[in-house]
């Protein structure tokens, strides 16, 4: 879909996920120098998983050398340094679960205050 709608002259922005290695030759199908989003959701939760989505954000910058990185989900500025570090500006939204996320702690959160009272 994205070929067809970027073919009928309408702007695209690409989501760009890898997996494991195997998966990195991918991104020649995606065009350089443009902006591109990236999901994060979920996966950098896990400590022991940041090193290596930092690792794959790596690869995609070098492999497309983006003019900037929309962040969908949470967007550590270490997780996403190899783009900081090239002037690449970077976007972060927050995810639909992570609003979620945050409005049943705050929700938690009242609800003690209130029990405390």
């Amino acid at each position: 879909m994205p070929f067809y709608y970027g073919k009928q002259g309408l702007p695209i922005v690409h989501n760009v996920r890898l997996g494991l290695r195997g998966t990195y030759r991918s991104l020649a199908a995606y065009p350089r120098h443009t902006l591109i989003a990236i999901g994060t959701n979920g996966f950098t939760k896990a400590l022991n998983n940041r090193d290596t989505f930092a690792g794959q954000v790596g690869v995609v910058v070098e492999a497309l050398q983006p003019s900037g990185i929309i962040v969908y989900g949470p967007a550590s500025d270490w997780v996403f340094l190899s783009a900081l570090a090239q002037g690449i500006p970077i976007y972060q939204f927050d995810s639909y679960s992570m609003k979620r996320s945050i409005q049943r702690k705050e929700a938690i959160q009242h609800e003690r205050q209130q029990s405390a009272i």
